[in-house]
């Protein structure tokens, strides 16, 4: 009796398109988290830088403020202005309520992205509220 040796290594045509049926749309999947990925890491890395400087510089007024009695008249306000290196491309603008007895002060910093310096909400920032009391 002779022994049949027909026997084929190798995956059959069936064989492939079941398995590019599966994988398919997992790579689909992952191809259109991609570009969500990185608008989120964009938007999150605004939010942060925006509130580190915001704090800061708030921190900064409040010090000024507090170490100078006189200050207290002085009204700190303003209007946005466009941040140098290495913060090319973010914003800060600053409010006070100029009170004499209590200051509150309010630090918004965005990245500017249409350059306007206006705060627009599909812009990523972050804002500072802090009161200064007289004593």
């Amino acid at each position: 009796m002779k022994k049949n040796n027909n026997s084929e290594s190798g995956f059959t045509l069936v064989e492939i398109m079941c398995s590019m049926v599966i994988v398919l749309p997992m790579v689909i999947l992952i191809m259109n988290l991609v570009p969500t990925m990185a608008s989120l890491l964009q938007k999150t890395q605004g939010v942060t830088i925006g509130s580190y400087l915001s704090s800061s510089y708030t921190e900064n007024l409040s010090r000024l403020i507090k170490e100078d009695s006189g200050s207290m008249s002085t009204n700190y306000s303003q209007s946005a202005v466009a941040l140098s290196s290495p913060y090319d491309g973010y914003a800060r603008s600053v409010s006070d309520s100029f009170d004499i007895n209590i200051k509150t002060i309010q630090v918004s910093v965005w990245r500017d992205l249409n350059s306007d310096l206006v705060y627009d909400l599909e812009e990523p920032g972050f804002t500072t509220i802090t009161n200064v009391l007289y004593y």
